[in-house]
């Protein structure tokens, strides 16, 4: 089995796919999305399931839904059920001992990628055209890799964190993920345009997702670290060089300062906005895998200074970033340097 989902209610879904069809019947479709199916991560809260985060024991059974799982449904999309992932989402593998290891459909041997794992399972199986996933440190972009598929981290503040169990943080918030492009960019669109974060978005912005590239493709300046895609194994690096050449003009060196700097500071933000949970790491903590208590020993051990400083740091890197992008218009990189690997026995 692909351990896909960790809870479902088909009955409640027979029910929302009748009223769809009627609402097709009577020319009054709610969106482009209605009586279209998906699934989502165990971290946002949908009304009548649970919430675990991928722990053992079950979270509190939600009375509403999140605002995210809300527009969804007042577009017409009907929720399967609960995806799946990586336990209190620690890891970027996908194995989960508590409701089974979710299984890569290209091979069922290896990871899938998470934390976000369930979610990309269902995508890539062909079982629903996108699901709905959450992404700190590649927890969306990372399966989207390994099972084939693409998927989008939106821009921080572009959708509400209402009703999501990581909130409140910096760093992490809900992505797509979906068989193509053109889907990411509908299901982003009608989600920011709807529920944008009003701590950082007035309402009514503008949709921030547009399939129209006022630029011509030949005139797009295109940019890449050679040095950073260096890193990756043989077998990435061969495919990415070979992407290259599809490009047409010259594809820009753009070396990113500060690169070792910024990832420690994503990580330090990371372990202090996570040992804010701290009171639930130990009531549960006889059941959590020894991965997630190490990680969680960790976050012990972070300081309000480092944390101050990973905050200035990531101030410098928007700036970075900013002149980079002054220089090109879209910058190419390897998703993730490695393969998936092989899961083993104990992990199943």
């Amino acid at each position: 089995p692909l351990r896909i989902f960790t809870q479902k209610d088909w009955d409640l879904c027979k029910k929302a796919a009748k009223e769809s069809t009627q609402r097709y019947k009577d020319g009054h479709p709610l969106s482009v999305l209605d009586g279209i199916p998906t699934a989502i991560k165990d971290e946002l809260a949908v009304e009548n399931f649970a919430v675990s985060c991928g722990r053992a024991q079950p979270g509190r059974v939600m009375s509403s839904d999140s605002d995210i799982v809300r527009t969804l449904r007042n577009r017409g999309a009907i929720i399967l059920g609960i995806t799946n992932m990586h336990e209190m989402g620690m890891g970027v593998t996908g194995i989960n001992p508590h409701h089974g290891t979710p299984r890569n459909p290209y091979n069922d041997e290896h990871v899938t990628g998470g934390s976000s794992s369930g979610s990309a399972v269902a995508v890539a199986t062909g079982m629903l055209p996108f699901t709905i996933g959450t992404d700190g440190g590649g927890s969306v972009r990372i399966p989207s890799s390994f099972c084939g598929m693409h998927g989008i981290k939106p821009t921080f503040g572009r959708w509400s964190a209402v009703g999501c169990d990581y909130a409140p943080s910096t760093v992490t918030h809900a992505g797509v993920i979906a068989t193509n492009t053109a889907d990411l960019a509908l299901v982003t669109a009608l989600i920011s345009h709807s529920v944008p974060n009003p701590r950082f978005f007035a309402p009514g912005i503008r949709n921030p997702v547009s399939l129209h590239c006022p630029i011509p493709f030949k005139e797009l300046r295109f940019g890449t670290y050679h040095k950073y895609v260096s890193y990756s194994e043989e077998a990435v690096s061969s495919v990415f060089q070979q992407l290259l050449t599809l490009i047409p003009g010259e594809i820009k060196d753009v070396p990113i300062g500060h690169l070792y700097l910024s990832k420690m500071a994503h990580m330090n933000t990371i372990l202090v906005e996570t040992a804010q949970d701290m009171e639930l790491w130990r009531e549960q903590s006889e059941t959590l895998t020894p991965q997630t208590k190490m990680v969680y020993s960790i976050c012990t051990r972070s300081s309000l200074r480092q944390y101050m400083q990973s905050a200035a740091q990531k101030t410098r890197a928007i700036k970075i970033f900013k002149s980079i992008f002054d220089q090109i218009d879209i910058f190419i990189t390897p998703t993730i340097p490695i393969l998936p690997k092989k899961i083993d026995e104990g992990a199943l």
